[in-house]
């Protein structure tokens, strides 16, 4: 049998502060836009890196990276806001963005190792909810079933002509 610490993993997975994290995340922001984004011919990308520091500030965000283990180059990551249940009293953890680059080989696994870890640190912190999504195109089914994930709903999503400013929305009348 080989010597695992001879053999370690391809990536270490770990817990990082989201404002530690921001600078290394944007260098692999275009390369996730092309491949997960929606949209692309409408819209360009422009992320709201204050939602991602106020969730920081609030202690509401929880960042797994997962880095090469060599070099420790950031070659992944999951981000997850902790709100509270609409209809319950209980916290709960959903997904806001999950990403492993293209030239990771193993990038299934990486991406396993980053959920795991992520539910693992969030239910040392009482968190027993979870909600993690996934595209359509690039379904997830298979690894979130491994997790003992099950499928909850289906999400609609419909663009209107004309209204693309989510600073000015339409006023009710």
């Amino acid at each position: 049998m080989l010597d695992q610490a001879f053999f370690p993993p391809a990536c270490a997975v770990a817990t990082e502060t989201t404002l530690e994290i921001i600078p290394e995340i944007t260098t692999h922001i275009r390369d996730h836009w092309n491949e997960l984004g929606e949209e692309k011919e409408k819209y360009d990308l422009d992320v709201d890196w204050i939602f991602y520091h106020r969730l920081y500030e609030q202690n509401r965000a929880h960042v797994t990276t997962a880095r090469d283990y060599w070099s420790r180059e950031l070659v992944g990551y999951h981000v997850v806001a902790v709100v509270r249940h609409t209809h319950r009293n209980q916290l709960c953890a959903g997904d806001l963005v999950s990403f492993v680059s293209p030239h990771e080989p193993r990038r299934a696994w990486v991406l396993l190792r980053m959920y795991r870890h992520s539910v693992a640190a969030l239910s040392a912190r009482g968190i027993n909810h979870f909600r993690f999504r996934s595209k359509d195109y690039k379904s997830l089914q298979p690894l979130m079933k491994r997790l003992g994930f099950h499928p909850v709903e289906t999400v609609y999503a419909m663009t209107m002509k004309g209204l693309t400013n989510v600073s000015d929305p339409p006023a009710h009348g």
